[in-house]
């Protein structure tokens, strides 16, 4: 269905970080296959490219606010554009101020529980540093009461996982399903080239959370190490948290093992897991915001045609079918009998890497969901006029 409906994403981060290099810039590009004009916003790449990505967390208000301005005169320029806003941030503001004053409907992408703190007490959702300023300009200082207003008002919610899906229900019906998936193009299985069992995480260790899941990895190793001796571990990624896993390897006398080639760009990715084996997601936390989560490394994993473990908490119990494209563990102990399991038999890898790899094409891929996301927004809108108007 050919449609000259525009859709603006906009995104906090910039194209480093998966919830904007996939729900933004790879989304606009499926729904460029189904017709719709699409342009990516994002505050970081377009209006503050000298920055850190972690940086764009830890900003001061001033600065917020400054960006939110600049964000709105953007957007104003294309007033019948449907706004998709990708994540309920600050930057949210200047979408929801195009729509207050210009009517410009919007479509909120919401992919992580970002209401409350993490189990260490940190806050998770991102608005201003003075809760006056986030109650005068969101209505309110309460994160889950603020998402509940925005729900109600958008044309369309859009959930990566089956948990927000629920919570959001509770908010509006307009409520989709959409996972964040892969580029089955990009991320492709390779012939084995390489010696020994490479285990691969990756990631950015943010904060004390992702920190637990890594060590969780690190301490069922050493079994590993034990009857694989040719395995080791490949720890992908950055964070202010690393440091303490650095440390972990040598307290557990594993640290030849471990190789931290630090970050790597996104684009380079899928020549790294050509690298691996195994690719693991250990959870140290059962809580909202992890169960939450569209695993975008698992679904890249898969693509890779890596066998997986992974803790059967949230999506990933969606995503992975035990003992027939993965492996689905409850607890640690569980994670590190199943991770051994698979270090230690190159057939059983091999299999479920190529289910894995069968069951992303058939459900994850960015050309099933593009489609699916492009149905969706027909359902509520139809392109006329070059602007978008509910259908009927």
């Amino acid at each position: 269905m050919r449609t000259r409906a525009t859709v603006q994403f906009v995104g906090l981060s910039g194209y480093e970080y998966p919830h904007t290099r996939v729900r933004c810039y790879q989304f606009a590009d499926a729904l460029r296959h189904h017709g719709y004009r699409t342009r990516v916003l994002s505050f970081r790449d377009r209006m503050a490219p000298s920055l850190s990505e972690a940086a764009m967390y830890g900003l001061s208000d001033a600065r917020r606010l400054r960006l939110v301005l600049q964000g709105a005169l953007r957007l104003a320029l294309r007033p019948h554009a449907l706004l998709y806003v990708q994540k309920l941030h600050y930057h949210a503001l200047a979408a929801l101020t195009v729509h207050r004053m210009l009517g410009a409907p919007f479509v909120l992408d919401y992919d992580d529980w970002e209401v409350g703190t993490d189990p260490y007490g940190v806050p998770l959702f991102c608005g201003f540093k003075d809760p006056r300023l986030t109650r005068n300009l969101f209505g309110s200082c309460d994160p889950e009461r603020i998402l509940e207003r925005v729900a109600r008002r958008a044309r369309l919610v859009v959930c990566a996982s089956h948990f927000l899906q629920d919570r959001l229900s509770e908010f509006t019906r307009r409520v989709a399903y959409v996972p964040t998936g892969v580029d089955t193009a990009r991320f492709l299985p390779q012939p084995e080239h390489h010696d020994g069992v490479v285990i691969l995480w990756n990631g950015v260790v943010w904060g004390e959370m992702i920190r637990d899941n890594v060590l969780m990895l690190l301490r069922s190793f050493p079994a590993v190490r034990q009857a694989c001796p040719e395995a080791r571990v490949r720890i992908i990624g950055r964070g202010a948290f690393m440091e303490e896993v650095r440390q972990a390897t040598v307290d557990l006398e594993i640290s030849p093992y471990v190789e931290f080639p630090g970050w790597i760009q996104p684009d380079a990715m899928p020549a790294e897991l050509a690298r691996a084996d195994i690719g693991v997601m250990p959870v140290a936390h059962d809580d909202a915001w992890t169960t939450a989560k569209s695993p975008t490394k698992l679904f890249e994993y898969m693509a890779a045609g890596l066998g997986v473990v992974v803790m059967g908490r949230g999506e990933a119990a969606h995503v992975v079918k035990h003992q027939a494209s993965g492996l689905v563990v409850d607890d640690e102990r569980g994670f590190a009998a199943h991770l051994l399991a698979l270090a230690t038999n190159a057939v059983l890898r091999r299999s479920l890497g190529a289910a894995a790899r069968i069951r992303v094409e058939e459900c994850f891929s960015l050309a099933v969901l593009g489609a699916e996301l492009a149905q969706h927004l027909r359902r509520y809108w139809r392109g006329g006029g070059g602007r978008l108007v509910e259908a009927a």
